[in-house]
């Protein structure tokens, strides 16, 4: 976490601060959602990425670049806000026994 959002968000130096059921929709909303290449083109790109934007030269050409984050030159990744503002819960392992 970056200082200065630490700095205004004292809250979440702690794992009070982030922990448990009801901090979930808070930090779904500080930290959004990564947003593949395809759902970028699909849903953000105001053309489709039939242009260069500035976050995707182009759009994805096959299966494997849809699914990407993050290509160099091509797409530089994009985080957005959704409708829906609560993170999945977590996983936990079970304890060893």
């Amino acid at each position: 976490m970056p200082k200065m959002h630490a700095m205004q968000n004292l809250d979440m130096l702690s794992y009070f601060g982030i922990g448990g059921e009801t901090n979930r929709p808070k930090l779904a909303k500080q930290f959004k959602r990564p947003t593949n290449w395809s759902m970028y083109c699909e849903t953000v790109s105001l053309n489709a990425c039939k242009t260069t934007d500035g976050i995707a030269a182009r759009a994805p050409e096959n299966f494997e670049e849809a699914g990407k984050y993050f290509a160099r030159g091509l797409y530089s990744g994009h985080f957005r806000a959704t409708d829906e503002i609560t993170a999945p819960p977590i996983r936990r392992c079970a304890p060893v026994t």
